[in-house]
């Protein structure tokens, strides 16, 4: 079973998010904070990370940084949620695998977990896919 995190601070929509993820066969936790998704990754290595732009305490782009800097998180893919279309042109934007600009449909998210799910599948580590990292 593929392991999801969702690092949303509204709370009906990262409940919306582990429903829909749980009811097709994803193991999901949710983190309300950037820190608290720091902390859930140090024993939760997940396959995909859903992570919204603006948390509280650490942002969305620190979680980033943290994930893409630990070796152990190499396999884990992101999708980054925002409203914010700047956040594509930041330099961190390169560290993403996909992109979704909120208000996000459901079908888009479930459709993007499988196809980073089954990507991760096929072995290749984050390191293949961003050289120094």
């Amino acid at each position: 079973m593929k392991r999801v995190l969702i690092v949303e601070d509204n709370p009906e929509l990262s409940s919306v998010f582990s429903d829909l993820l749980t009811d097709n066969q994803f193991e999901v936790r949710v983190a309300m904070n950037g820190l608290e998704a720091v902390d859930t990754l140090n024993d939760f290595s997940p396959d995909i990370i859903l992570l919204d732009v603006h948390m509280p305490i650490l942002s969305g782009l620190e979680v980033l940084t943290y994930t893409r800097e630990n070796p152990a998180l190499d396999h884990t893919r992101i999708i980054m949620m925002t409203g914010d279309f700047r956040i594509e042109q930041m330099p961190e934007a390169r560290l993403v695998d996909r992109f979704l600009v909120k208000p996000v449909h459901l079908a888009d998210v479930l459709t993007l977990t499988r196809q980073l799910a089954s990507e991760n599948e096929l072995g290749a580590s984050v390191n293949d896919k961003y050289p120094g990292y």
